[in-house]
């Protein structure tokens, strides 16, 4: 005979199935909207846009092909054939640019016009100091003021441990 008990475990046990089917049922839902998404970011369709999402809706395909094939249809994608117009540089192409020449010297033989930036550092640093800035807060404005010539590509503030090994040579007398 079934006691109580019984029935309450037979009961708790169907509505842990009911929850573990309803869960099922949303984790394949997640599934294929996932796929589906993966395969639009594959094909290259922005679904953020209106007519992206309206496809996205109303796809019925499954596969990649179909659906490029589809997005081409509807003026979404450019088909690989079309020709391609020249592509206008914005103005991420003239900061590119900007930095080349930067890194290059900023001319075209290598010629540098602008002063040294570590002399220039250091007669602003005296300079500071003697005006009554604090010695630490002037080197902190002459070292970046270094570091920022390195960062936009001036050599002459780049460390070379070659180089300021025979300026120090130099400098303290034995030239060798």
């Amino acid at each position: 005979m079934a006691t109580e008990h019984d029935d309450d475990q037979q009961h708790d046990d169907i509505a842990g199935l009911r929850k573990a089917a309803k869960d099922g049922k949303a984790a394949l839902t997640e599934n294929e909207t996932l796929r589906r998404e993966l395969m639009f970011a594959k094909a290259g369709i922005n679904t953020e846009t209106r007519l992206g999402k309206m496809l996205l809706k109303t796809f019925e395909g499954t596969s990649l092909e179909e659906l490029k094939a589809e997005a081409e249809e509807i003026g979404l994608l450019k088909s690989a054939d079309a020709e391609q117009p020249a592509r206008q540089p914005d103005n991420d192409d003239e900061a590119q640019g900007e930095f080349r020449r930067n890194l290059s010297g900023g001319q075209a033989g290598g010629e540098q016009t602008s002063p040294d930036p570590i002399t220039s550092a250091l007669t602003e640093f005296h300079a500071s100091t003697k005006n009554g800035m604090r010695r630490e807060d002037a080197a902190v404005v002459a070292v970046h003021k270094v570091f920022q010539a390195a960062a936009s590509g001036d050599k002459r503030a780049i460390f070379n441990p070659d180089e300021w090994s025979q300026k120090a040579s130099i400098a303290s007398g034995n030239r060798g």
